[in-house]
């Protein structure tokens, strides 16, 4: 169970490691795509490297392109191939598979292992915004709204939204968004991803235009010279009247943190202190900052994060060598 060529007895590869590439290669020429689907049923039941393997011969078959190639074998012995569309993370791993309108999403670790698969309907667009600000307490919020053209039938009745996060990204409290989704969701981690998870008691629930889901309060517990990623995985929303549940393609932006980085130019220098201060002033805008990044360099209570003039007062001690890339004081 732990190959993707059962035929063969356990313990077959490992005495026989030459024959591992070759076997293999004839069930994926045979039909690439049951064999993609054989990879996910053995990694929805707990066999993760046959999905593992898939994604090796489909990355080898690429030749380091944005395209691999699916094969067919027919009853009569002919061989037909089609290119098929492939994302990568910014270390080359295979991270999604486009293959006859259905959109295949792998979040993947370090060495490219898949953690988790997200399996999406190309026919049911949804796209997901965050918006940052800071609320009436001087808290930094985040709301998550999603938008698309597709109604159903009953309106949304529940939702589960995947964000894909170093955990370093950490939540600290969540807040309902619009009636009748006010109520906070429940909140946690599963696999790499920060999971989002709420419904409502209704049976008539609201479409999904420009509807805000959430808002969420975040950490940064990172250095100052790390970078973080922030990007939607994935979304199931679900009929509020029929219960039916539709796994929809999601697009939404990638979002880059670090600590620190007030004006977005890669790294902490004076200049963000300045802006900290300018900002607290009233004499620059909020635009174009980074709120999150100013307002994780002192950490405040577990409610969430704010801006002060101790974020400034931080990065200057910081640049000085007082304090050290988590912000610590250094002994």
């Amino acid at each position: 169970m732990n190959y993707l060529r059962s035929v063969c007895g356990d313990g077959f590869f490992v005495s026989y490691p030459q024959e591992f590439f070759a076997s293999i290669s004839n069930q994926y020429f045979s039909n690439t795509s049951r064999t993609l689907e054989l990879g996910i049923k053995r990694f929805y039941d707990g066999y993760h490297e046959p999905l593992n393997q898939f994604l090796f011969f489909a990355d080898a078959f690429s030749f380091g392109s944005n395209k691999t190639i699916f094969y067919t074998l027919d009853a009569e012995g002919n061989i037909v191939s089609e290119n098929i569309t492939i994302g990568r993370n910014s270390v080359g791993h295979i991270t999604s598979l486009l293959y006859n309108k259905t959109l295949y999403k792998f979040s993947v670790d370090d060495e490219g292992n898949v953690l988790a698969v997200d399996i999406q309907d190309t026919a049911f667009n949804v796209s997901v915004t965050f918006t940052f600000y800071v609320d009436e307490e001087g808290y930094v919020i985040t709301n998550l709204s999603i938008n698309s053209e597709t109604e159903l039938t009953g309106g949304l009745g529940a939702y589960i939204l995947s964000l894909t996060a170093p955990e370093d990204v950490i939540v600290l409290s969540a807040t309902g968004g619009e009636l009748p989704f006010n109520a906070p969701p429940t909140v946690g981690r599963l696999d790499g991803q920060i999971v989002i998870v709420g419904f409502i008691s209704e049976t008539d629930g609201p479409q999904l235009q420009n509807l805000v889901l959430v808002g969420l309060r975040w950490r940064l517990n990172s250095t100052a010279t790390t970078e973080l990623p922030l990007e939607t995985f994935g979304l199931v929303v679900v009929d509020a009247s029929s219960g039916a549940e539709h796994n929809v393609t999601v697009s939404s932006e990638t979002l880059g943190f670090m600590r620190g980085d007030i004006n977005r130019d890669g790294h902490v220098s004076i200049a963000d202190a300045m802006f900290i201060a300018q900002y607290l002033a009233g004499n620059r805008p909020i635009t174009g900052f980074n709120l999150l990044n100013a307002a994780s360099i002192k950490q405040d209570e577990n409610e969430g994060e704010k801006i002060t003039i101790a974020d400034a007062m931080f990065i200057a001690q910081y640049l000085a060598g007082l304090r050290d890339e988590y912000f610590n004081l250094n002994q």
